[in-house]
């Protein structure tokens, strides 16, 4: 499987507008990491890492006994979903201090720190805000298109990957002295967008990787492989490979690289990790960029490429998002297609049903995706949550959306449980009720006044009177 991980850079007011940057403002760079973690079960751990630059901060004498300067700063990050609307936020507050104002005024010295939030699968958008406690200047900085999948479960995955600027191992007592850039025992100064300049002679990885066949009595290996590809994806240079023997099930990898000699250009970094023992293998592709000038939010302008979640899904994938959204022409027109015509039949689609055909994003197209990992999150009978998207509540949900009312209801006497969904502002009101009549746990349609839909007198009778008889036996 290839993955591509990648960075999404708006840039408040420089790369948005093309402006000036005004000199209160401070040049904020980040990025969002996605750990997919399977210890995590239903929700993965995204790190947002950023940096900024230290003499964009007021220093002052914050204790009478010491010479030292100290700058307070505070951080937020906001979280929106595809429709836009505020879901989760978290914050840091810290301190950096330096010996005397020469120190504090120093150029190319860097702060680095990182939030974290837990988030279900989905397609988000964040805001990090960083301020200035003293001079109350402030920055931001925007990611989209946030890409949190469902953790594979079946197939050795590389992930949490970050380019960093250094990194050094510092063990778990790490964890105190160096609270902003601590990693499961390591010390990592990331660099959020992967820009590095004619001064940045070395590039440092820091991964994971999960998954691993294991177990107490194994000696088994794991290979990994570097490869630095050009922009059209022929190979640069290869950057090293080891084989290691395996910890556990789960394992950090971290790789230092020389990088002096590559010339200007955009790059990815090809990351192989292979199961010696299963044979299960997994690629990413993570890009980073070289450039000549010191002026990195300018580089960002220009690399600024946004790449949609939607490429991330197989062939097979992206036809389950479509199957309840096409009529049975358009499927069969689908089905008799190549591979390359499923694609191309597919990209018309989303084209023709672009919401806001001005923006960059398929804003209707994140949201089917959004219910697509939601039905199979949470409706999936499968150990690796990939069949959700069969059932008739994932059909009713692909179509309809989250529901505006749900009503639940344990088994009545000699009936099963059941679950009814209101859609009151479509359609003049549409119900939706779903009953367990096997037990299995797989809700199926038994009644609905929707056109189409199975209709049941004797469950339109029940809602009518309000369940009385029926929830009474």
């Amino acid at each position: 499987m290839r993955k591509y991980l990648f960075i999404l850079l708006l840039l408040t007011g420089f790369v948005c507008t093309g402006s000036i940057i005004k000199a209160s403002e401070i040049a904020v760079y980040a990025n969002a990491t996605v750990y997919e973690n399977p210890a995590f079960d239903t929700v993965a751990l995204v790190e947002f890492p950023f940096s900024v630059n230290r003499d964009e901060f007021e220093f002052y004498k914050s204790d009478s006994t010491s010479d030292k300067l100290v700058a307070r700063i505070f951080a937020q990050v906001d979280l929106y979903n595809a429709a836009g609307k505020a879901i989760d936020s978290n914050t840091v507050y810290f301190s950096v201090s330096v010996q005397n104002k020469i120190e504090a005024v120093k150029k190319d010295f860097r702060i680095f720190n990182k939030i974290d939030l837990l988030c279900k699968p989905g397609i988000y958008n964040a805001r990090i805000t960083v301020i200035d406690v003293v001079s109350k200047n402030k920055g931001t900085f925007y990611i989209e298109n946030i890409n949190v999948i469902p953790p594979p479960k079946d197939n050795i995955n590389i992930s949490g990957v970050n380019l960093a600027y250094m990194l050094h191992y510092v063990g778990t007592e790490g964890m105190e002295k160096y609270p902003n850039t601590f990693i499961n025992g390591y010390s990592v100064f990331i660099n959020p967008i992967a820009v590095f300049s004619q001064k940045d002679t070395m590039m440092h990885v820091y991964g994971e990787i999960y998954n691993l066949s294991y177990t107490d009595n194994s000696n088994g290996k794991y290979q990994i492989l570097y490869n630095a590809l050009r922009e059209n994806g022929e190979l640069y240079k290869m950057l090293g490979s080891s084989i290691n023997k395996k910890p556990g099930s789960s394992v950090v990898f971290t790789k230092g690289f020389n990088i002096s000699d590559i010339p200007k250009g955009h790059y990815d970094l090809q990351i192989i990790a292979a199961d010696i023992d299963s044979k299960s293998i997994d690629t990413l592709l993570f890009p980073f960029h070289k450039i000549i000038t010191e002026e990195v939010m300018l580089a960002a302008k220009d690399i600024r490429k946004f790449k949609d979640p939607y490429d991330t899904l197989s062939l097979s994938q992206k036809l389950q998002l479509v199957t309840y959204l096409l009529n049975g022409e358009q499927l069969q027109t689908l089905k008799n297609l190549g591979e390359v015509g499923k694609e191309n039949y597919l990209q018309m689609f989303w084209q023709d049903n672009d919401s806001i055909p001005s923006t960059s994003i398929n804003e209707f197209r994140n949201e089917i995706l959004n219910r697509f990992y939601y039905v199979n999150e949470n409706f999936s009978t499968d150990e690796f949550k990939t069949n959700g998207w069969k059932t008739d509540r994932a059909r009713i949900l692909m179509k309809y959306g989250i529901w505006e009312e749900r009503d639940d209801h344990e088994a009545p006497m000699g009936g099963s449980p059941f679950v009814i969904w209101e859609y009151n502002s479509i359609g003049g009101g549409l119900i939706f009720v779903f009953e367990d009549n096997r037990g299995d746990d797989e809700y199926r349609l038994v009644h609905s006044n929707a056109i189409g839909e199975r209709f049941s007198p004797t469950w339109d009778d029940r809602i009518k009177r309000g369940f009385m008889d029926f929830l009474e036996r």
